[in-house]
């Protein structure tokens, strides 16, 4: 029996305009519904829409009981058309079993279950006793020992937006239960998605500032590295003359303490080379020449370049790829670049040798096919309070470093849309984890 009570619904309507934020809105919607005072339903879910996997997933499910945190039943009426709704009552919620069951659904959009179809149609109905399998069928039994449910897609101005599941007290659902909470669906409908272009807008507005506050720091950073390239550029010519020289040099010198001296002033010249090389190449625009690239093939080949210097310092290297990888769309000079760079800094952190593994597998970029590489020695790995600097441009934990080879790592993965990621294995080495997009079909 539906529980009537005076402007119910108005107060329930100014409650769903004046709630600003998509969660507190959710919290409050499904609440309504379920509250005695509100829609009296037994049981109320909200599933939202991924539009990127198709999949419709379970993201709130309220009981009248969990309802009374947020709309206690001595509340007054004119306590919902301001209804607050707390960061603790939100959680109580949420730790609720039978919310807990809930956002553990999820259907595919494609699929054929009974609120698929729902939402494919766009049409509001009731579902008695339901198939065996339907899953939210199994949901509403097991708490409530009810099998009847109905399912309200729910859509906005660019679609579906996600769909509403109400189980009713009496079954079968009379229709004017059915249109009375289709008439509290359709303002939360507008409110939500009111919310989520908000939120969207906000998102644009904060990404297009980020956008102008990076394109000034690129044109400081271009001036600068132009600068910097150019200075880099007038110091190659010397150096190489100091190292020439001192070459020479040595050969006209019989004292110890003199050849000890002529040996600084070579390896100092180098390291000098080393610096003034690594500048110029982090400094200088580069042309990117795309081509398909399978990885484990692309990889089993620079570690094949490498064998000999990881036997000689005994290190194991071993390669786990999946089968089936999707190709990667790269520039094969800077991915051997990059992929050279990381092999030979594992090898440098195991000193005393150890073990190199390789990892490839498939995943996900921005929702996107990509291929994972997860590169992890064996050494000492990386110690917390640097974690996060060591692909910024000229930090190194090494005497003999110059602080660009990550950072160029870093550069090129950039170039390439992907991901690069430093952080420790529990066994104690560090793992360094690039991602890089698979080709797009076409």
């Amino acid at each position: 029996m539906v529980v009537k009570h005076p402007n119910t619904f108005n107060a329930y309507g100014l409650g769903i305009q004046r709630t600003q934020r998509l969660n507190d809105l959710i919290h409050f919607f499904l609440s309504a519904l379920t509250a005695p005072k509100g829609g009296n339903f037994a049981a109320a879910i909200l599933f939202l829409y991924n539009k990127r996997s198709h999949v419709l997933q379970g993201m709130l499910g309220i009981t009248p009981e969990t309802a009374s945190f947020i709309l206690p039943p001595e509340a007054p009426l004119q306590s919902w058309s301001h209804p607050r709704v707390t960061t603790e009552s939100q959680r109580r919620q949420r730790d609720d079993d039978f919310n807990r069951a809930a956002i553990r659904l999820r259907f595919q959009l494609a699929g054929t279950t009974p609120i698929s179809l729902a939402c494919k149609e766009g049409v509001s109905c009731t579902l008695p006793g339901a198939e065996e399998d339907d899953e939210i069928t199994g949901l509403f039994n097991h708490f409530f020992a009810i099998r009847e449910y109905a399912c309200i897609p729910l859509s906005g101005r660019e679609g579906l937006i996600g769909a509403l599941i109400l189980a009713g007290r009496d079954a079968p659902l009379p229709a004017s239960r059915l249109a009375a909470a289709e008439a509290y669906a359709r303002h939360a409908e507008v409110a939500i998605d009111n919310v989520m272009l908000l939120r969207r807008l906000e998102s644009t507005n904060e990404e297009l500032r980020g956008i102008e506050a990076r394109s000034q720091q690129d044109e400081k950073m271009a001036l600068l590295g132009e600068l910097v390239a150019s200075i880099a550029h007038d110091l190659k010519n010397p150096m190489i003359a100091i190292g020439g020289f001192a070459h020479r040099l040595e050969r006209l010198i019989d004292s110890d303490e003199a050849r000890f001296y002529v040996e600084t002033i070579k390896r100092e010249a180098r390291r000098l080379e080393e610096i003034v090389g690594g500048i110029l190449s982090f400094s200088r625009k580069q042309m990117i020449c795309y081509d398909s690239c399978h990885l484990p093939e692309f990889i089993t080949a620079l570690l094949a370049k490498e064998e000999q210097s990881m036997a000689q310092a005994n290190i194991r290297v071993e390669i786990k790829a999946e089968t089936g990888l999707p190709v990667v769309f790269g520039d094969a000079v800077r991915l051997s670049q990059l992929f050279t760079n990381l092999i030979q800094n594992a090898a440098q952190a195991m000193p005393q040798g150890g073990e190199l593994i390789l990892r490839l597998k498939s995943v996900r970029l921005h929702g996107d096919r990509a291929v994972q590489v997860e590169i992890e020695d064996s050494g000492t790995g990386i110690p917390k309070e640097v974690i996060e600097s060591i692909f910024k441009p000229f930090f190194t934990t090494r005497a003999e470093g110059t602080g660009l080879g990550l950072a160029i790592c870093a550069r090129i993965v950039e170039q390439h849309q992907g991901k690069i990621k430093a952080f420790n294995s529990p066994a104690g080495g560090a793992i360094f984890r690039v991602t890089l997009p698979a080709q797009s079909r076409r």
